[in-house]
């Protein structure tokens, strides 16, 4: 991660697929699968991470 300004920074993965034996034809589609996958996945992080929480209010306290 770096910063990138007041409250910003900038996250970088870098993922090395390397498959042997009898998959290895298969490196490009699981190289992409799992590239993929990640941008799915850090999409919704970043939305998760710039979604104000919900307010939530405590639970009413019923009399007895």
């Amino acid at each position: 991660m770096k910063p990138t300004g007041l409250g910003t920074c900038r996250f970088t993965e870098v993922v090395e697929v390397r498959l042997l034996g009898l998959l290895q034809p298969l490196e490009p589609l699981v190289a992409w699968l799992l590239h993929r996958q990640a941008t799915a996945d850090l999409r919704r992080l970043k939305h998760l991470l710039e979604t104000p929480p919900l307010s939530r209010s405590a639970p009413e306290e019923t009399a007895n």
